[in-house]
């Protein structure tokens, strides 16, 4: 099997995940959903065709540090997406 680089089906499939779950990583942190969507909307350059996918995880996001806060498990998962952030901007904790 033959592998382009930079190409294909998984690199488009990476690039529409990472723009999800930079949404909801800046709404575990900053917890406003309307200024998450926005921020993760020019930080990811995506265009209007991915602005679904940012507010479904900007959503679903919110909706689950709510859940948790209201449990006292959001404090692990403000970790988690800090992790995930500078992991991904290529600092590993």
């Amino acid at each position: 099997m033959c592998r382009r680089r930079g190409g294909g089906l998984g690199s488009s499939v990476h690039r529409v995940v990472e723009r999800g779950v930079v949404g909801a990583a800046v709404v575990s942190v900053l917890k406003l959903p309307l200024s998450s969507i926005v921020i993760a909307l020019l930080v990811t350059q995506a265009g209007p065709t991915m602005a679904p996918l940012v507010i479904v995880g900007v959503v679903v996001a919110s909706i689950a540090i709510q859940t948790l806060s209201e449990r006292g498990g959001a404090v692990a998962v403000t970790s988690v997406a800090r992790t995930l952030v500078a992991t991904r901007q290529g600092n590993p904790p």
